[in-house]
């Protein structure tokens, strides 16, 4: 590319200099006819004498002379005439001259020179003559009137120059400066024409814009720069351009090169490339500050994630597919007790224990066969010193093009001190296991002659509502006292614990209660009564006012029927429905619930409520609907949405009461629609006659 800038750079001055050239061909052209012109007038003012002038010329002049009268005949054709195109001087006398025209040309000159003759006025016209050899080539057929004394038109008297060469050398310059031009237009890069300029003494001060190309301005952000200067559009430019670009003009060497200016705010990439006449040169150049900056983001990037490497208060490792050990942090160091230069030496193998090895190469293996791109698990780590190290294990998989693995990226996380509070956690919830199991026993002796539904149901509501809330009270009761007497005594681990055991001890107290209330709907439930529903869900909008408003929902409660059914019971389970909606809801997206009744008859004349709850929550995958009616059974983590996981099961369970059914359609990420279906008049509950109450 820099060659054909050049050569059309170099084109352009040779078509100048053309042009000069024959600009000053046609002012010697004017002063001959003015002087041929002052010596034909002064000789003779007849045809005769004319025509021995022209005899006289024909013999030494170069050009092929011609005259013509008045009517524009042609009377006289000079010897070079015939010699150059083969037609006789008797042939190209009158008109017969436009026989050897090209045929293109001759009713356009014809129809020029005739209208030259009648205003009696001087013409240079270009056409194509044919030569003797039959080649057309083109030649200046210019042409001088003359006049007698008293202003008669007596004729032209003119002469005919072979101009082929030089007008081919012109087409071929246009040409050359067409495709410059279409180049000079068409790159999709900055280009400029410039020139140096020097002071008094020859020292090169600044430079001048000769051209520039449409994307000039757009990368440098310099507008009208044609024919201005460097220094009158950028007044504080940086020395350092005048003096690369001096080099490249006056030194005559091409230099690509690459730098930024402060005083325009942006960076280069630039080929400078030396062009004719001395003291030019062209620019080829690309505004790469987005690439710089981008550069140098990613240098402060790497130079942050080095500083996050070596300072993470977790262990970092980069690790080859083999195992080994390709970069690790200090506290990993830490974590395992070694040396960095010791354990770069080692593999992940090394320091594994042996139980837990197998477990962590079949995962491994499965990112190696491209099953999967990242794993957890936990696992130990062998000390230098000899001991054990539970540790918690992230690895995540970095591939390469084809999609091998380059290197696993692992995170440490020390758990010796989680380790140890979850065993004694482990060995308290055994403690407990063992008390509830052996109260179970006690409470099963004294009830055998029960029915085994309300057996099992009234023994565990008694469990629940004395035995198991006892020691949690006392575990909240000393975790109070813990905290009061022996808080400032305790240091973050502690009151970590502390926290910890108080959480789990609110939680397992939220889920006996739930479980009583789940236990409690057969045992405790009222009479059935005649029950408007529209009622029923007024008062449930009532109860959760405060939870719709700050969720920003909108209920919609349509036309519900009216039924045989537990009043209190109808209210915990509308409640429940839509309280769940509200709560599974989706983030950024306002909740939306509507509720709809309708009463349909089966065949065998049985009435039947319908009543459908559907929201525009995060739903659940639809093969999960075995879970979602089951105690402690929860599809998403305490952190997300809280809960015990008992809300759909206690559903279930009124329905169920009520001798009804219910179900649940849904699609993740566009919410759920539950189905619940009751008899319209049912004389008793279902588990009537199994009624009995022990507080």
């Amino acid at each position: 590319m820099a060659g054909a800038i050049t050569q059309a750079a170099e084109g352009q001055a040779a078509l100048r200099a053309a042009r000069q050239e024959n600009e000053a061909l046609r002012r010697e052209l004017s002063v001959l006819r003015e002087a041929h012109g002052r010596v034909l007038a002064e000789r003779s003012h007849s045809a005769d004498l004319l025509e021995s002038v022209g005899d006289s010329l024909a013999g030494t002049a170069p050009p092929l002379l011609w005259v013509t009268d008045a009517s524009g005949a042609c009377t006289f054709l000079s010897r070079s005439w015939s010699e150059y195109t083969g037609q006789t001087e008797e042939a190209g006398m009158g008109f017969g001259w436009l026989d050897v025209v090209h045929p293109d040309d001759r009713a356009h000159q014809e129809e020029a020179f005739l209208q030259a003759n009648e205003r009696g006025e001087s013409f240079r016209l270009d056409f194509r003559l044919r030569r003797r050899d039959g080649v057309y080539r083109w030649i200046i057929a210019a042409g001088w009137p003359r006049y007698v004394d008293d202003g008669t038109f007596l004729g032209y008297v003119g002469s005919v120059i072979d101009i082929h060469d030089r007008k081919q050398a012109e087409e071929a310059l246009r040409e050359s400066e067409a495709r410059f031009r279409a180049l000079f237009e068409a790159i999709d890069e900055g280009f400029c024409l410039c020139e140096i300029i020097v002071d008094e003494e020859g020292q090169p001060v600044d430079y001048r814009f000769l051209e520039v190309n449409p994307l000039f301005e757009e990368m440098t952000g310099l507008v009208d720069a044609t024919g201005r200067t460097a220094h009158e559009l950028v007044p504080n430019l940086e020395p350092h351009w005048v003096e690369t670009y001096a080099r490249v003009a006056l030194g005559g060497e091409a230099f690509r090169f690459e730098s930024g200016s402060d005083a325009m705010g942006r960076w280069f990439d630039v080929f400078a490339t030396p062009v004719k006449p001395q003291g030019r040169f062209a620019l080829v150049f690309k505004d790469v500050t987005e690439r710089r900056r981008a550069e140098q983001a990613l240098r402060q990037s790497e130079a942050r994630f080095r500083a996050t490497f070596e300072n993470a208060a977790v262990g970092i490792a980069h690790v080859a597919p083999d195992g080994s050990w390709l970069r690790v942090n200090e506290r990993l160091c830490d974590i395992v007790g070694y040396p960095r230069e010791e354990l770069l030496a080692l593999s992940f193998q090394d320091i594994t224990h042996p139980d837990d090895l197998e477990a962590d190469l079949a995962f491994v293996q499965q990112c190696l066969n491209g099953e999967r791109d990242d794993y957890e698990m936990e696992k130990r780590y062998l000390h230098r010193d000899g001991h054990t190290v539970w540790i918690h294990l992230t690895v995540s998989v970095v591939r390469q093009a084809d999609g091998a693995v380059d290197h696993f990226i692992s995170i440490i996380e020390n758990i010796a001190h989680r380790k140890a509070a979850q065993q004694a956690l482990n060995e308290l919830t055994r403690t407990l296991e063992q008390q509830v199991e052996a109260r179970t026993g006690e409470l099963a002796e004294a009830n055998e002659t029960l029915q085994q539904r309300n057996r099992e149901l009234q023994d565990f509501a008694y469990v629940a509502s004395h035995d198991l809330q006892e020691p949690l009270r006392k575990i909240q009761a000393f975790s109070d006292l813990l905290r009061a007497d022996y808080g400032k005594r305790l240091d973050a681990q502690g009151r970590d614990y502390v926290d910890r055991m108080e959480s789990a001890a609110s939680r397992m107290s939220a889920l006996i209660k739930a479980l009583l209330l789940f236990s409690r709907i057969a045992t405790q439930g009222q009479p059935f009564s005649t029950l408007d529903l529209n009622s029923v869900a007024k008062q449930v909008l009532e109860d959760l006012e405060i939870r719709i408003k700050e969720a920003q929902a909108q209920v919609e409660i349509g036309v519900l029927p009216q039924i045989e059914a537990d009043p209190t019971q109808m209210h915990q389970l509308l409640q429940n429905l839509i309280g769940n909606a509200l709560k599974f809801s989706r983030a950024e997206v306002l909740p939306r619930v509507r509720v709809s009744g309708a009463v349909e008859e089966d065949a065998a004349g049985r009435r039947w409520c319908r009543l459908v709850v559907e929201d525009n929550g995060i739903g659940f995958e639809e093969k999960y609907l075995d879970r979602v009616f089951s105690p402690f059974q929860r599809l998403h983590g305490r952190i997300q949405y809280e809960g015990t996981g008992m809300g759909l099961a206690i559903c279930r369970r009124i329905v169920e009461r009520h001798g009804g059914t219910i179900s649940a359609e849904s699609t993740p990420g566009e919410g759920s629609r539950f189905t619940v279906t009751l008899p319209v008049a049912l004389a008793s509950p279902v588990s009537g006659q199994l009624l009995s109450e022990k507080t």
